[in-house]
């Protein structure tokens, strides 16, 4: 019942053969030869300070972290748009949600069609709880990539927040089961406090798939969760 949320590309660069060294593996053709080079430099300079940034977030430098990255993305350097690539992750992970925005914002200046972006966009709104927010992004990464499966999702979440339950399962439909469509709407339910209509959506997920352990799981909790609740005495 958790959100699906958009995996970012991976940022990686070109990895070296761990028996190979860069001059070992340029072309013996003099023509071209320095094109490579240069390239292999370049990859090799993203490897070592992408490397050493990953290496101050595993020790909790953050501080150095960001400063790291700020010094790649100084004007003209070719590893800019890396850079702040970093940035945004850096601070997705750590929860700074609003210096995340602006990265990913900036990041869209750059390709203002991306639909990875425009999702996580979407997912900054939504973990803010800012669900019409979070329905805009979602919308508009479908836009442009209407196969998006996590924008889809998010989108589904942020409809069945705003209590428009109906327009929230066809969303999930499009990209989950019809069983499982349900188990999420019933999911927003329950957070909602709405414990009756959570039952009801597991029950439906139920009937179109019987054998689902989820929903019967789920199910389980709940009707003994209000079982608990009738048994217990109200104090005055």
């Amino acid at each position: 019942g958790e959100l699906l949320v958009g995996a970012w590309p991976h940022l990686g660069c070109v990895q070296m053969p761990g028996d190979k060294s860069v001059k070992a593996i340029q072309p013996v053709q003099p023509n071209g030869g320095a094109v490579v080079q240069q390239e292999l430099t370049a990859a090799d300079i993203a490897q070592t300070w992408l490397a050493q940034s990953d290496k101050l977030q595993k020790e909790n430098k953050l501080a150095e972290a960001v400063a790291l990255c700020e010094k790649m993305r100084e004007p003209g350097n070719p590893q800019a748009l890396l850079a702040t690539k970093q940035l945004a992750l850096l601070y997705d992970r750590t929860q700074d949600l609003d210096r995340a925005e602006d990265e990913y914002k900036r990041l869209l200046q750059n390709n203002p069609k991306d639909a990875d972006l425009l999702a996580k966009l979407g997912d900054m709104f939504y973990r803010r709880g800012k669900w019409a927010a979070a329905e805009k992004w979602y919308g508009d990464a479908l836009a442009h990539q209407p196969t998006h499966v996590s924008a889809r999702s998010g989108l589904g979440f942020a409809l069945a927040h705003q209590g428009d339950y109906v327009k929230g399962l066809e969303e999930f439909k499009k990209v989950v089961s019809a069983a499982d469509a349900y188990c999420e709407i019933a999911f927003v339910m329950k957070l909602q406090g709405k414990r009756q209509d959570a039952v009801r959506a597991y029950e439906e997920a139920l009937r179109l798939e019987p054998t689902m352990a989820r929903a019967s799981t789920e199910l389980a909790r709940m009707q003994h969760a209000l079982l608990t609740d009738t048994a217990t005495p109200k104090t005055p």
